[in-house]
Formats: structure tokens, C-alpha cells, sequence
């Protein structure tokens, strides 16, 4: 270098001291820049059940991470979870270097004065141990976490405490809050933000106009439209779905002849969200009806308003009080029937047969030369579950146990989360079938009724149900619970296929309540007003073009804050760190084994598919509603 000039030399040292800092950085002799990032920010408080609290949705990392065992966030735990023994678990979604994790862990009286300790470990790395010393005083755990205990990725925590009750509170460690910050790279960081934020809107669920609408049936050919609607009908217990007894034989006659979807869901295991979802062609992220005391919009058109505008005599009968006129059910019918008012009611399982008496003396009066669109909301086989002696089939007579098919015997089950016996499960089933029985006699005579008639006209029938019913899968019974299939899974016959057969998409197809609005206007030919907004996939149904598989949204009553996504072949369940559940119905139909932490990015994927679906529209905010004191009897006589 001597020979060069002192420029030139100047110049190749620079080149030099760079080629050394660069590979410097290669083999790890200089660290990137990195920031301090909260990869888990738990106040576990948020966990308790609250009905105003805000939907675990809405926070983003919230499916990256979840309890996974041992863990209690029962409403007597009103300021934390606990954790109880041998360990609790929760697997957590991490990366990054330097990373701190920080816990507020108490406990009772009665264990702390046993000397309870707690071992915090992740990745079966012991990071520390805990004594609690103290009732209810708050011990905060800030501990750094050694780099090769954590994982990018999947990582374990466990809390491992001394001593814990085996049944009943207390149990052993309340966790108030759980938090972990780590140090990320800029690279990581896009990773984390990729991880969290919600994908865009599907395409099936985006809103516009409906451009290409049915075309009109002349007048003359408008045919009548009855449809039944048994209220809790699990469609596996229907025997032309498949079910070992003849619990429908009026149902399968009609199955015989008819386009029977074999893939029918709920939008949610509630009268009060699915029937506004059938009535409307809305789902509830868009009519916005969660719970009690809320109604359906007058700004929504519904299957009824369309119809008497087409030039149909509406008629509605209705044996349950969230199907009411104060619920905003009766929008578009002429007549609207609350036949659970009448004296004659009695009770759902004591009258069940009123409906049908009501309907067929007003049919039997005339109807006129007019188009007719019927719909009956039938109660069973709905609990109370009393088929009566001659719909009692199946029931064991020497059968002594407690349960006699009342739905507040069943709704004490649900409250304590009991345990029946084999015995008592059975009897149970046995009585809904027979009620199931029931209410496919009463439908049968309604359809006889109709047909003695003699119009001159094209009958149409659309047999249907409003949400499944359960007996103990999951642990759980009658419905509102779950969104597993017993709870949503609901016949769908249409009735006769030859009318059908062009309109209704492949019967092995998943189809939900959503499509069945578009699915008769476009039977019909009638359109809905030009002005209404649809997800793309209704617009392709009114159009009558090809539809792929539904993937149904669903969710429990607000209380609850169950979340899922049912595809033809898997079910995603979210709530919040609590449950979190993926399982693969087409090799595990009765959804037992867990896939969660076998696929998480399909898991996450799915639930970024929720958040995004909700995050797209805000819903109309459904108008309140003042439930009278009768109608307050009746759903007190159904379990409510």
C-alpha cells in the first residue's frame, strides 16, 4: 500500500473496516436494533363473566395465546383465574431475546396458611418459585426469562403449586395478571404485527346492491308457501337425517320427495338471534340482536314484507314469545297469531297441538284467491319435553330417576355443570324423542289439513328448525351454551324436489339460516327492494349462480362471548383465552379431540377470519324491547 497515494489508501481502509463490520454482523459480533414489545398483556380480570364486557375479539393477540389446562374463570372468580393443580398450562405465542414475564399471584386463607408455594416454569425451565404467604395479598412475579428457554413460537408456562383442592373452590393460585415483553428486532416486529392484525373481508361476506335479480312469476303460477318451523330440532334426532328411531315419520315422507340439505346451521344456539337471521336474511353482525329485550329494525325487509308486497296473504303463527310482535317477528304479516297468549295455551308441553287447531280453523275459513305465505312456529320439541302417552315411545316406564323433562331440572344441570348418570341422559333423550314425535304427528295434519284444501295452486313446503338441542355432549344440554354441531345442526327440507331441484344449491353443501331468504325469493321470483345491500354470496343466491360452501359465523347469547367459524370440514372456537378449539369434523364428526395446538396457523387463520367478517360492518343497533309480564311466564314455563 506504500506505493499507493495516500488518497487512494485512505480509501481502501474504509473499504476494509467495512467488509470487516459486515461480516462482524454475519457471524453475530454486532446486534440488530431492537425494541421492547408486549407479546402478552393479560389483566386475566377480563376473564369473569360480564356481560357489558367488551367482545374478546377486539383484542388482537388474544388468539395467538390461550389457558390451556387447569384453569377456573367460573363468575364467583370476580377478580382473577385461578389455577389449580398438579399444573396449569397455557401456551404462548413468543420470540425475541430478553425477554421479562410478569405475574400478580395470591391465594386464600385456607391455603396460605398451609404455606402454598408455586413454581413458575417455562418450557420445563424453572424460572422461579413463589411463596404466598399472605391471604389475598397480591405476590409479583418479574422475572427475566433466560433466551434459551424461549422459543419463537409455541412456549409452555406452567404453574405448578404445592397444594390445590381437587374438587370445589378454592382451588390453588389466583392470577390477576399475566403479561410478557420481549425484545424484537425490526424483522420481528413485522412478524408480530403479521401475526395480530386481521386479514381483509372475504369476498362472500363483502356488502353491495343486488344488481342481477329474479325475474317475476306471472300471478298465475305463484305458488303457496308453507313453512314449519319445529323449534330446537337437533337435525341428527330427525330419523329421515339418518337418526336409529322413527322419530319423524310425517318429516321423512315429505324427505322422500323433497331436496333435504344435509349441512343446515344456525347462526347461533338462540331463538332470538336465529329467527331474525331467517326472517331477515341477515346474519346478526348485520341486524345486530344478541340477547334479550332487543327487536328486528324496521329498516330491514323481511321474507313476510317482500311477499305481501309481491301480492301474498301473510299469515304467522308463533307459540314462542321471542318470535312476538314486540321482537319486531311480525313485520310483513297480515295476520300474526301469538298463540302462546291464548288461555287455552296452557304451557308449551302442555298444548303443543294449539297451533295446529288455530291454523287450520283459519284456513278452514278461506284464504281467498290470493297467493299464501304460512308460517308456524311450532314449540316442540322443545323442553319441557312431555310427549304425552301416545308419542311417549321410548322412555323406560321403570325409569326412577329425577328427571322428568322439565326444562328447569335440565337448566339446573347446565347452572351447576352436573353430571348425569348414563340413566338419567338416556331418559332424557328418550323423552325429546318422543316430543320430537309429537310435533311431527301435529305437522302432519297440518299438511293434511292444507291439502284438503283443493287449491288451485302449487304448494311449496320448508320444514326447518330455529337451533339443535344437546344432551350432554360437551357437557352441556338444551342449547344457548355452544356452537358445537347438537346446538346448531338443523334440518332443512324443501318440499317437492322437482320445484327445488334448480334453485336450492348441492344438498351435501353447508348452507346456513342466511340462505334461506334468498333461496325462496328467488323459487318465487320475487325480488327485494332495490335499494337493500347483501354479502355477495346472497346476491349470487337471489341470482340463482353457483355458491360454494357457506362458512357460518357463529356465536352464543352475549353473555357467553363463544365465538365460531364452521366450514364444510372444520370448526374454530373462540373465547378468549379460555377456550380456544379447532377440530376436524369430516374425521371427528362429535368434535372430541382438540387440533388446537396440532394447527395453529389454521387455527389462526380461521380466527382471523372471524375478526375480520365482524370488523367489516357495523350492525344496525336493534331497538329495545319491554318484555311483558305473560310474555315473561311463558319463557319461564320454557326454561328461560
Amino acid at each position: 500500500m506504500s506505493n499507493l497515494s495516500p488518497c487512494r489508501q485512505c480509501s481502501l481502509r474504509l473499504a476494509l473496516i467495512g467488509m470487516i463490520a459486515s461480516l462482524a454482523a454475519l457471524v453475530g459480533c454486532g446486534e440488530p436494533a431492537t425494541e421492547t414489545i408486549a407479546l402478552v398483556d393479560f389483566d386475566l380480570r377480563q376473564l369473569t363473566f360480564d356481560p357489558v364486557a367488551p367482545m374478546p375479539l377486539a383484542e388482537p393477540a388474544w388468539a395467538l395465546h390461550w389457558l390451556e389446562h387447569n384453569w377456573d374463570a367460573s363468575p364467583d372468580s370476580a377478580k382473577g383465574v385461578w389455577a389449580y393443580g398438579p399444573e396449569a398450562t397455557a401456551r404462548l405465542e413468543l420470540m425475541g431475546r430478553r425477554a421479562r414475564l410478569h405475574l400478580v399471584l395470591s391465594t386464600t386463607p385456607a391455603l396460605s396458611q398451609d404455606g402454598l408455594t408455586c413454581d413458575v416454569l417455562l418450557n420445563d425451565h424453572l424460572l422461579t418459585a413463589v411463596t404466598l404467604d399472605s391471604a389475598w395479598t397480591d405476590h409479583v412475579v418479574d422475572v427475566a426469562v433466560p433466551d434459551e428457554s424461549l422459543r419463537r413460537g409455541g412456549n409452555t408456562l406452567t404453574l405448578r403449586p404445592s397444594i390445590w383442592n381437587q374438587t370445589g373452590q378454592p382451588h390453588a393460585v389466583y392470577v390477576r395478571e399475566m403479561t410478557v415483553f420481549a425484545d424484537l428486532t425490526a424483522r420481528e416486529q413485522k412478524r408480530w404485527l403479521k401475526l395480530i392484525e386481521a386479514p381483509p373481508c372475504p369476498k362472500t361476506w363483502a356488502m353491495d346492491r343486488s344488481e342481477d335479480l329474479p325475474e317475476p312469476l306471472p300471478a298465475s303460477r305463484q305458488p303457496d308457501v308453507l313453512m314449519v318451523l319445529l323449534d330446537a330440532t337437533w337435525a341428527a334426532h330427525a330419523s329421515c337425517y339418518g337418526y336409529h328411531r322413527e322419530t319423524t315419520p310425517n318429516m321423512d315422507a315429505l324427505a322422500a320427495e323433497a331436496v333435504v340439505v344435509e349441512h343446515c346451521h344456525s347462526v347461533a344456539p338462540f331463538t332470538i338471534i336465529a329467527v331474525p337471521t331467517l326472517h331477515s336474511g341477515r346474519h346478526w353482525r348485520e341486524h345486530g340482536i344478541t340477547g334479550q329485550g332487543q327487536a328486528l329494525a324496521d329498516s330491514f325487509v323481511t321474507l313476510a314484507e317482500c311477499l305481501d308486497d309481491a301480492g301474498y296473504l301473510t299469515l304467522g303463527y308463533s307459540g314462542n314469545p321471542y318470535v312476538s310482535q314486540g321482537s319486531g317477528a311480525s313485520q310483513g304479516f297480515d295476520e300474526f297469531s301469538e298463540f302462546w297468549m291464548d288461555p287455552e295455551y296452557g304451557g308449551p308441553g302442555l298444548t303443543p297441538e294449539l297451533g295446529e287447531k288455530r291454523f287450520l280453523a283459519r284456513i278452514g275459513a278461506g284464504l281467498g284467491e290470493q297467493p299464501v305465505f304460512a308460517y308456524l312456529h311450532l314449540m316442540p320439541p322443545h323442553a319441557p319435553y312431555f310427549p304425552g302417552p301416545e308419542h311417549d315411545l321410548w322412555s323406560d316406564p321403570d325409569y326412577a330417576g329425577a328427571y322428568d323433562g322439565t326444562a328447569e331440572q335440565l337448566d339446573i344441570a347446565d347452572t351447576k355443570r352436573l353430571t348425569l348418570s348414563d340413566e338419567d341422559r338416556q331418559h332424557v333423550t328418550d323423552l325429546y324423542d318422543g316430543n320430537l314425535h309429537r310435533i311431527d304427528a301435529s305437522m302432519g295434519r297440518i299438511i293434511d289439513g292444507w291439502r284438503d284444501l283443493e287449491r288451485d295452486r302449487e304448494l311449496l313446503i320448508i320444514v326447518l328448525s330455529d337451533h339443535g338441542e344437546a344432551f350432554g355432549e360437551h357437557g352441556w344440554y338444551q342449547h344457548l351454551s355452544t356452537v358445537y354441531d347438537e346446538m346448531v345442526h338443523v334440518p332443512l327440507v324443501l318440499w317437492p324436489r322437482e320445484a327445488w331441484a334448480d334453485v336450492a344449491p348441492d344438498h351435501e353443501r353447508l348452507l346456513s339460516l342466511t340462505d334461506v331468504y334468498p333461496l325462496v325469493l328467488r323459487q318465487l321470483g320475487v325480488a327485494p327492494p332495490a335499494h337493500l345491500h347483501w354479502t355477495d354470496r346472497t346476491r349470487r343466491l337471489l341470482a340463482g349462480k353457483d355458491v360454494k360452501s357457506a362458512r357460518v359465523l357463529l356465536r352464543t347469547n352475549v353473555s357467553k362471548h363463544t365465538y365460531g367459524l364452521r366450514t364444510e370440514r372444520y370448526l374454530a372456537v373462540f373465547d378468549g383465552l379460555t377456550k380456544q378449539e379447532l377440530f376436524d369434523l369430516e374425521r371427528d364428526p362429535g368434535a372430541t379431540v382438540n387440533l388446537r395446538a396440532d394447527k395453529p396457523e389454521l387455527y389462526r387463520k380461521l380466527v382471523g377470519e372471524m375478526r375480520a367478517i365482524l370488523g367489516a360492518r357495523q350492525p344496525v343497533a336493534a331497538p329495545g324491547h319491554v318484555i311483558s309480564e305473560q310474555e315473561q311466564r311463558a319463557l319461564k314455563s320454557l326454561g328461560y
